[in-house]
This record gives structure tokens, C-alpha cells and sequence, in this order.
């Protein structure tokens, strides 16, 4: 599999939109409303695009994925030592799921981590979303704690697991 990844771009941002919405749906109907229930506007996928942390997955030269690789997460893991990548809003295009993209980002991230000097790989996910846990498990990620998320300007609210991978 010949995978690429690259920072986004403004040109990217449609793209970023439609697989997003096309996550948040598949997510709504397995009852994981972790990302909300609407989809993200061009203004807020603009800003993320803006931040550098936003990333394109490319196969053969065809975007099928996005992913956020950030260097602190408050929200979800509070104040940490400067140790860790956490990514965020991984999703995959859905003619690609089962084919190992998921996977092959999630290395990807590793290597950007080990490569900034930091030794984990965190993330996130609903604690009722039974098969994403055990996906990110398979994915040699090990639960270090829950925590109830309550954002109100986010709109989502949920207990969530937070997961860690040695880089």
C-alpha cells in the first residue's frame, strides 16, 4: 500500500469537510456522537487547516483519509509533560475501511512522535464504542484512564477512554 501524508492545505479543505461529515455520520450510526451530530463547516476545518496540524492521506496519489496530530491536549488529557503526539479526528474514506489505512496512519503518527522526541502516541475515543476500542487496541494501544467530557461549546458529552501507544 502506497500511502502518503501530507499537511493540508486551503485547497484540501473541501476534501477535509466531506470525509469529515461522512465520519460523523458512519459515527451516528453506531450510536457515537463523540464528534457531535453536524457536520463541521468550512470556517472551522479553515482553522484547523491553519493550525499545521491537520494532515491529507493520500493512496496512489487519491486523497482517502484525514488526521490532526497535535503536541497537547488539554481537553481530553489535561495538563502533561511534554512527552506525547495525540491525534484527533482520524478518518478514512468509507470505500477504504478494512484495508489497513486506519493502521498505517496510526504508524505514521508514531514515527512523527518518535521523530519530536516524545514517547507516546495518545488518543481518545468513546467508551461505549465497544469496536473502536478494540480496533485501537489491536493497534497496540493500552487504556491509561476514563474521563467524562462535558463541553458544552462543543456540544459533546461522554465518557471517554484515553489510550496511549509506546513510539
Amino acid at each position: 500500500m502506497n500511502l502518503t501524508i501530507n499537511e493540508a492545505t486551503a485547497g484540501d479543505i473541501p476534501f477535509i469537510v466531506g470525509i469529515l461529515t461522512e465520519a460523523i455520520q458512519y459515527k451516528l450510526n453506531h450510536d457515537d456522537t463523540a464528534w457531535g451530530s453536524r457536520a463541521f463547516s468550512d470556517e472551522e476545518v479553515s482553522g484547523m487547516v491553519a493550525s499545521g496540524l491537520t494532515y491529507i492521506v493520500y493512496l496512489e496519489g487519491k486523497p482517502v483519509g484525514t488526521v490532526r496530530l497535535q503536541w497537547k491536549d488539554k481537553l481530553f488529557w489535561g495538563e502533561q509533560a511534554p512527552d506525547a503526539g495525540y491525534i484527533h479526528l482520524l478518518a478514512v474514506a468509507p470505500d477504504m475501511h478494512g484495508q489497513g489505512v486506519g493502521a498505517k496512519v496510526i504508524d505514521w503518527a508514531v514515527e512523527q512522535v518518535a521523530q519530536n522526541n516524545r514517547k507516546f502516541l495518545r488518543l481518545d475515543c468513546r467508551a461505549d464504542n465497544k469496536e473502536l476500542c478494540d480496533y485501537y487496541e489491536k493497534q497496540g494501544f493500552v487504556q491509561k484512564d476514563t474521563r467524562r467530557i462535558d463541553n458544552d461549546v462543543l456540544g459533546i458529552h461522554y465518557t471517554a477512554v484515553l489510550y496511549e501507544r509506546k513510539a
